[in-house]
């Protein structure tokens, strides 16, 4: 069977056990199709988190697929250390990993700033892996903005950029990570009522 590679899950593998505890331990194990059956569901709103939550000094020095990719190598690194039990812990996890990686971005370019060190500027093209991240993009409002073009998402990024962090974090979790508002108050230590 044929599993669109975008939408696979750790849940409908054919070729392994179907357990998801039993997949995430093979990717510990260092299995290669383990791993990508681990890590695709998680490429599209991984990238989409961090490109909201870089903010415009870290988008204008690193790039986003280098992060990304950052994110993906220390969470296979660490795989057999974590001990998860199944894709909901996977994606908090791995969230968790990039929301530390941004800050530990952040602290290095305001210490060079602070140093006067000015990093050289990155600019990212327009790519495939962006076609995902606008379908992530499109739980910000109407179907239609799921075709956005690159234009469109810097116009997000840019709104993303001038939220308060609490503001944007929330968005985060509600509407690229999928958690529920009582999930996101919980995770923030808030009421259901404030996310």
């Amino acid at each position: 069977r044929w599993v669109d590679r975008r939408r696979r899950s750790i849940l409908d593998c054919d070729t392994m056990d179907k357990r998801p505890s039993e997949i995430l331990r093979r990717a510990a194990a260092g299995e290669r199709e383990a791993q990508e059956i681990v890590i695709t569901p998680l490429l599209p709103p991984l990238r989409a988190y961090l490109r909201l939550s870089a903010g415009k000094r870290i988008r204008a020095h690193e790039s986003v697929s280098d992060l990304v990719q950052s994110v993906l190598r220390e969470i296979l690194a660490d795989l057999s250390e974590v001990g998860l039990a199944d894709e909901s812990q996977l994606k908090h996890w791995a969230f968790e990993v990039a929301r530390r990686k941004i800050q530990d971005r952040a602290r290095r370019y305001r210490a060079a700033k602070r140093g006067g060190a000015q990093p050289t500027r990155v600019l990212e093209s327009w790519s495939v892996a962006d076609a995902a991240v606008a379908h992530v993009y499109a739980r910000f409002s109407a179907p239609e903005l799921d075709l956005m073009g690159a234009e469109l998402q810097e116009r997000l990024e840019r709104a993303m950029d001038e939220l308060r962090p609490q503001e944007r974090e929330v968005i985060l979790l509600i509407r690229v990570q999928e958690l529920s508002h009582a999930e996101a108050g919980e995770r923030l230590g808030r009421s259901e009522g404030s996310t």
